[in-house]
C-alpha cells in the first residue's frame, strides 16, 4: 500500500505507519497496541497485521482490520 511499519522495542514502544519518501512524518498507530514490538507482517489476504513481542516469552498477536487493510 506505499508505506511501511516501523516497531519499537522499548517498554512502551508504538508501531509507526512510515513514508518510504521521508516526506511525510510517521503516523503512530495505537490499535497495533504498546508493548516491547519485535516484528509486524501483513497479510493482506486476510486483513490481519501479526505482531511479536521483543521479550524471551514474549506473545504473538493479531490485528484484524475491520475495515480492511490499509487502514489501521
Amino acid at each position: 500500500w506505499g508505506t511501511w511499519l516501523s516497531a519499537e522495542e522499548v517498554e512502551t514502544g508504538q508501531i509507526y505507519e512510515c513514508d518510504p519518501t521521508g516526506n511525510n512524518p510517521g503516523i503512530v498507530r495505537p490499535a497495533l497496541g504498546t508493548f516491547r514490538h519485535e516484528a509486524a507482517a501483513i497479510d493482506m489476504g486476510k486483513d490481519c497485521v501479526y505482531l511479536t513481542e521483543d521479550r524471551p516469552n514474549g506473545g504473538f498477536y493479531r490485528f484484524v482490520a475491520t475495515d480492511g487493510l490499509p487502514n489501521l
